[in-house]
């Protein structure tokens, strides 16, 4: 838990907040590229041709991720609360056809969320909180990842 309260402290970020199609709340983020997060963790560069997305906060869940019609997880995963990370990623190779497709990610029967791909964005890490899936996209690879 110690974790988690950290990383949204160090998160400059504008929010906006959703009801899935599961019926949970979906929070998305957009981490800042500042000077004082890029301290924290390397930056990815804008013309990088792919997403990563890391499973952090709270998870001890049967996880399905899919990109269009292709399953790219689908497995048990598991947070170190002392780390608050699962350890547990997957990364996608873009193609400009692609653009246009969500990532859906299904935790269990009733928290669902989707993730659109945005163009200034190649990293995601997604929490789970009270029960509210938190979806923060960033450039900044993160260390306790």
């Amino acid at each position: 838990m110690r974790a988690l309260v950290v990383v949204f402290f160090l998160c400059s970020c504008q929010a906006t907040k959703l009801i899935s199609t599961c019926g949970n709340f979906v929070e998305y983020q957009y981490e800042e590229d500042k000077v004082k997060v890029q301290k924290d963790g390397r930056i990815i560069h804008h013309n990088y041709n792919s997403i990563t997305i890391f499973f952090m906060n709270s998870f001890n869940d049967e996880v399905i991720c899919r990109f269009g019609d292709e399953i790219l997880m689908n497995e048990h995963i598991t947070s170190d609360e002392r780390t608050g990370s699962t350890g547990r990623y997957i990364t996608k190779k873009l193609k400009i056809e692609d653009m246009d497709k969500d990532f859906e990610i299904v935790i269990n029967p009733s928290t669902c969320a989707k993730i659109p791909i945005k163009n200034n964005y190649h990293l995601v890490y997604v929490f789970i909180y009270q029960s509210e899936v938190i979806i923060r996209y960033s450039n900044t690879l993160h260390e306790s990842i």
